[in-house]
């Protein structure tokens, strides 16, 4: 994810420093945490804010803070970031029902838009109007998504989501974007852009607000 604006008016990110572990494999983008006051990617407490550079943890000559005890994050209060759009795997499709992987899939999808289809074969098709979400089952280790009119889906093809603003939704398991579903903190949709398929969040949870 990176900074887009802010709330506040800001018009740059506030960017700080803050201890952290050397070995601590942190990178650029990614949100982050503190735990016992040093930077770390557990949020479960907070987020303190997004990772301003690469941290390996690893000795780099090309960089030298890349085992530092020390890290810059951004900070900036009700910073908004720009992150891509949740993608969903696709086990099938047919008539009104999609059968996809759970993993990020949530029942709080209903309402949202699919604007796009990787094909597994390669191929890619952009939906104009949007293929409107009606309701969301998750079951198991899969999840049925009831959407209106038929699908012509296969294994392997992957759905963009368009969320709504002013849902909530999850950090994504990698910390650096958004999903419907997972234990990540939890960030406010605050708009989208389809040319480029990505959303604009806002954290929900901020450490220094």
């Amino acid at each position: 994810m990176k900074y887009s604006y802010a709330l506040t008016g800001a018009g740059i990110p506030v960017i700080r420093e803050f201890e952290t572990d050397k070995t601590a494999e942190i990178y650029e983008g990614r949100a982050v945490g503190l735990e016992n006051g040093k930077v770390t990617v557990n949020t479960e407490n907070g987020v303190l804010g997004v990772c301003a550079e690469n941290h390996s943890g690893n000795k780099d000559i090309l960089n030298a803070r890349a085992d530092g005890d020390r890290i810059r994050v951004d900070i900036t209060s009700l910073g908004v970031y720009e992150v891509n759009m949740p993608e969903i795997i696709v086990n099938n499709g047919g008539a009104g029902i999609i059968s996809c992987i759970k993993e990020g899939v949530g029942e709080n999808m209903a309402g949202c838009e699919i604007i796009a289809v990787k094909k597994n074969d390669g191929t890619f098709i952009s939906y104009k109007n949007g293929i409107e979400i009606k309701s969301v089952s998750v079951s198991g280790e899969y999840a049925d998504i009831s959407v209106s009119g038929t699908t012509d889906l296969f294994l392997g093809d992957i759905l963009v989501i368009k969320p709504f603003a002013g849902m909530t939704v999850k950090l994504s398991a990698d910390g650096r974007g958004i999903a419907f579903d997972g234990n990540g903190a939890e960030m406010l949709v605050t708009g989208t852009n389809e040319g480029n398929f990505t959303a604009e969040a806002v954290f929900k949870n901020k450490i220094f607000g």
